[in-house]
């Protein structure tokens, strides 16, 4: 299913519900490859304890690269990266 989204003035988009219900879980990874946007549902692992949640280690490896890179000024807000791709 292809859809045309919109992107709030801060960037942010809602994934239609029907994508969202083909997933168990609520967190994605997000990339930019070869001009396109790719989201990939990103696996956890709920503890006994309330709210506390356990990463994959392959997410967990992808997360610290993620910040790192976002720390070290290297991440692109949402809007922009929309402009450079004409999306």
């Amino acid at each position: 299913m292809t859809k045309i989204l919109q992107s709030t003035p801060r960037g942010q988009i809602t994934l239609p519900k029907a994508w969202r219900d083909q997933f168990s879980t609520n967190y994605f990874s997000a990339e930019v490859k070869k001009g396109q946007f790719i989201l990939t549902p990103v696996e956890v692992r709920k503890f006994e304890a309330e709210d506390e949640w356990e990463f994959t280690e392959e997410t967990k490896k992808d997360i610290e690269v993620a910040w790192a890179e976002h720390k070290a000024g290297k991440s692109i807000p949402l809007a922009k990266v929309m402009k450079e791709y004409g999306l």
